[in-house]
């Protein structure tokens, strides 16, 4: 599993979340992305939508973070996803074609992510599937 690096809760923080944009208060929830780290240490227990992964609870799932006590669960997403320009989104690979792939984004458009879009080089004629 992939971690994505974030300033995790500790025990100091038992009233507040840590997030990237500083502290926020416990009555708001911020939007974790599976593979986070949402904690470090024993102090904290994973709920729903968390695993232990020895010292670290890392999110599974796409959601809000919610924090009960000293339990710590992913309240999912629901709903049809409406992209906008800039977005980060997350999706799955249904087709794969000469010049790119065919992404589902759990949306009512289509997503289509062209071989312009990848980072790495990709020679005229190799197979996508690897990408």
């Amino acid at each position: 599993m992939i971690k994505k690096e974030k300033e995790p809760i500790t025990q100091e923080d038992s009233n507040e979340i840590t997030s990237s944009d500083g502290k926020i208060e416990n009555s708001k929830r911020d939007i974790v992305v599976p593979g986070e780290i949402i904690a470090k240490g024993e102090d904290f227990l994973p709920g729903e939508g968390t695993i232990r992964d020895g010292e670290e609870i890392v999110a599974v799932r796409y959601g809000l973070l919610d924090k009960s006590e000293r339990l710590l669960k992913i309240i999912p997403m629901k709903g049809v996803y409406i992209p906008r320009k800039g977005n980060t989104i997350i999706g799955m690979v249904t087709d794969i074609t000469l010049n790119g792939w065919f992404v589902d984004i759990n949306s009512p458009y289509n997503s289509f992510l062209t071989i312009k879009e990848c980072s790495a080089y990709v020679p005229r004629g190799r197979d996508l599937s690897d990408y």
